[in-house]
């Protein structure tokens, strides 16, 4: 399945375009999605491909319990199992159920960044998935795993602060020493 939304951006003569495709993984009983960012030139319609991002959507509802959920996303990646994990303490007061999607990636090419097209699209992901009835969104704000020490740190404050603009909150585990972040989507 395709959907595409364009979102336009007054300023200039650019529009952003988000494509999502998405398949289901019937052993791992989750929905991967895809989403393409795109620039369109409205002047020349030159289509220009400024970045992307992938999820997973899972439905709590189809597991036993809490825990295979969580045990299904170590076969995602370790990324994924880590975000659930650090979900886990949090069921109850984030009111995590239902559906959940995890931001794995988003990443905007370098030429494209800090010129708010990342914050655009942000708000088109949390406005897809709330119309799609999704209960929860979480995320790691992480770097590439070629960037330490201070400078993870920073990245990862930085990342903290964008996500946050968009009502993320940081949740913390004793067992991880980065942090995740949360949203419930029934309260937008």
């Amino acid at each position: 399945m395709l959907l595409v939304f364009e979102v336009g951006d007054p300023m200039n003569d650019y529009f952003l375009t988000v494509n999502y495709s998405s398949s289901f993984d019937d052993d791992l009983n989750i929905i991967n999605c895809c989403a393409k960012l795109n620039l369109i030139n409205m002047k020349t319609d030159e289509e220009i491909d400024i970045g992307h991002a992938n999820f997973n959507l899972f439905n709590s509802y189809r597991f036993a319990d809490w825990f295979e959920l969580v045990d299904c996303a170590d076969g995602i990646s370790g990324d994924t199992y880590e975000v659930l994990n650090v979900l886990t303490p949090f069921i109850d007061e984030e009111e995590i159920n239902g559906k959940i999607v995890i931001l794995n990636s988003f990443e905007i090419k370098d030429d494209y960044r800090n010129s708010g097209w990342g914050s655009m699209a942000m708000e088109e992901f949390l406005k897809y998935w709330s119309y799609k009835d999704i209960d929860y969104i979480a995320l790691k704000p992480a770097p590439p795993a070629n960037i330490e020490g201070k400078e993870r740190e920073m990245y990862i404050k930085r990342l903290t602060e964008f996500y946050g603009k968009f009502g993320m909150s940081p949740l913390k585990s004793r067992e991880y020493e980065e942090p995740c972040m949360g949203k419930n989507l029934n309260y937008l």
